[in-house]
């Protein structure tokens, strides 16, 4: 038979290690600890905004403008209203627009303003038929601006800044660039062979094909619809 104060002992080093380890669950559950959960709906973590559509839009002079929106999504309040400022989009005067997308969640954290711009303007548009030609890249166009002064050092060059809309819903091409002597191409795959309508909106100078080479686009070109308002 064990020593009674031996078995005292026992019982009170046991009792003693049970109430540190409650104590120290008790501190953690009040401090937080251990839910990650938790310490994200503390509430300091500004929404975030996506766009509906691109962030740099072509829009046709003269037709109607439909307004894309923006969604605004919070780690506490979940979506979050979304305010929409900025410029007023004319269709019927050319130029560019610039369209402010705010939002604010309950505790008063604001998200980054996020802005898209719409260029409304008379479009170069042209048809073009992806498979014309039997070739590997049979749903595929490419486009190239060069400059008509391209390897003459001395000449002053033409500044781009133009947009392209492929036809098929997808975000537009944008490039804008200092001026300089080169030539820009632009491949575009869409979803399946077909004709597809393209518009240009903004200054380039000029669609080049080189004729000799075999892989030039130039007979996927089947018609031109509009000359729009770039210098030609």
């Amino acid at each position: 038979m064990k020593n009674p104060a031996s078995l005292l002992r026992s019982y009170f080093s046991t009792k003693t290690t049970t109430t540190l380890l409650l104590l120290s669950l008790a501190t953690l559950t009040a401090c937080g600890g251990g839910d990650d959960d938790e310490q994200d709906s503390s509430g300091t973590t500004s929404p975030v905004i996506t766009l509906v559509g691109s962030a740099a839009m072509a829009h046709s002079y003269g037709d109607a403008y439909t307004e894309l929106g923006a969604m605004a999504k919070d780690n506490v309040d979940g979506s979050v209203d979304v305010v929409i400022g900025g410029d007023t989009v004319d269709v019927n005067t050319f130029g560019t627009y610039t369209i402010t997308y705010d939002a604010t969640d309950a505790t008063g954290n604001k998200a980054t303003t996020v802005m898209r711009t719409v260029t409304i303007a008379k479009p170069f548009i042209t048809t073009w038929k992806t498979d014309t030609i039997w070739r590997a890249d049979d749903a595929e166009i490419t486009i190239t601006f060069r400059d008509p002064n391209y390897g003459n050092a001395s000449a002053k060059p033409i500044k781009y800044n133009y947009i392209i809309d492929w036809g098929d819903d997808s975000d537009p091409t944008q490039n804008s660039t200092v001026a300089e002597l080169q030539a820009h191409t632009h491949t575009h795959t869409y979803s399946s062979s077909g004709t597809y309508t393209v518009k240009i909106i903004g200054a380039f100078p000029q669609i080049y094909f080189n004729e000799s080479n075999e892989s030039s686009d130039n007979k996927k070109l089947l018609t031109i619809e509009q000359w729009g308002d770039n210098p030609w």
